[in-house]
């Protein structure tokens, strides 16, 4: 949860300092999808009596001066979900209760919709031409023998 807290502050911020309305649109749709999930995880938390961690959404200041370009901002942001994705992966893998693995299967589904489309907005503006691709090794090989 408190990665995600991390995601929403960025999102917060960039979101307020993008200069691209639909990058900008992109990162508040971000926000409430974490938050969404914020609040679930904090419902079964809630649920077993134990505390949530702090928000620190209070702390982002109202600059509208972008720190950095839009393009950094959404790769960053990007690569920040795969990284989620990956985090809630591992929470599915370790849990042994039926209702996380359905909590988090319905989470990792929903931030692959998220990711897809952030990379989609990365190759629309011409950021990313390709995603990462294995490498061929028939083809490496078949050079070498020339």
């Amino acid at each position: 949860m408190q990665k995600i807290i991390v995601k929403v502050i960025l999102e917060l911020g960039f979101s307020q300092t993008a200069h691209s309305r639909e990058i900008r649109n992109y990162f508040q749709r971000g926000m409430k999808l974490c938050e969404k999930h914020l609040g679930e995880m904090g419902k079964k938390l809630a649920q077993a009596h134990l505390p949530t961690p702090k928000s620190y959404q209070g702390e982002v200041t109202h600059s509208t001066e972008a720190p950095f370009s839009d393009k950094l901002m959404l790769f960053h942001l990007v690569s920040i979900v795969e990284v989620a994705a990956g985090y809630y992966g591992a929470a599915l893998s370790a849990t042994q209760r039926k209702d996380l693995v359905l909590m988090y299967s319905k989470m990792i589904a929903e931030i692959a919709l998220y990711a897809e489309d952030g990379i989609n907005l990365l190759i629309k503006n011409g950021w990313l031409e390709e995603p990462p691709t294995a490498a061929d090794r028939q083809a490496l090989d078949e050079k070498m023998d020339n």
